[in-house]
């Protein structure tokens, strides 16, 4: 899959919501990410939030959908892919080092990497400091974990011969 497929997917999750004491048919835009769901149930709940989670609670945006949100949405990708989503900007940087910079007010297709363009510089600067300090060392999937089955099978199977 694309990684411009992969971004895009990740910014365009919606959700809604409905509760005693949320008005229904409101619609807000600000980046959230779905990391914010937890924090978010156990404030509706009336469960108190634990400091290792990670998000906020998106209850202030369902009391009030223009509330100023300065909280960017972040997402990863693949190791230590990531991205920085607000209102206007995304900003990716990959593994390798490259990057890429969009201004959704102006290019809601991605189709113009602003990333070089010293005009942005402080814009980059600015989102670069919510990447994530440090990533956790991708799982292993289950065909990963079937290709260790086997190669301890096979190890075995040497050993006993």
């Amino acid at each position: 899959m694309p990684l411009r497929r992969i971004w895009t997917g990740l910014r365009q999750a919606v959700s809604g919501s409905a509760g005693p004491d949320i008005e229904p048919k409101q619609v807000c835009g600000r980046a959230v990410s779905l990391i914010d769901l937890l924090p978010t149930l156990a404030e509706c709940c009336g469960l108190p939030n634990r400091e290792a989670w990670q998000g906020r609670s998106l209850v202030p945006l369902f009391e009030q959908p223009d509330l100023e949100w300065n909280h960017p949405a972040i997402t990863s990708y693949e190791g230590n892919n990531a991205a920085v989503q607000t209102e206007r900007f995304r900003y990716i940087h990959y593994i390798d080092g490259s990057e890429e910079l969009y201004d959704h007010e102006k290019d809601l297709n991605e189709w113009n990497n602003l990333a070089e363009n010293p005009e942005y510089t402080a814009v980059k600067a600015k989102l670069k400091k919510y990447l994530p300090k440090e990533y956790t060392e991708r799982l292993p999937g289950k065909k990963q974990k079937q290709m260790r089955k086997n190669e301890q099978r096979s190890k075995h199977a040497a050993a006993m011969r």
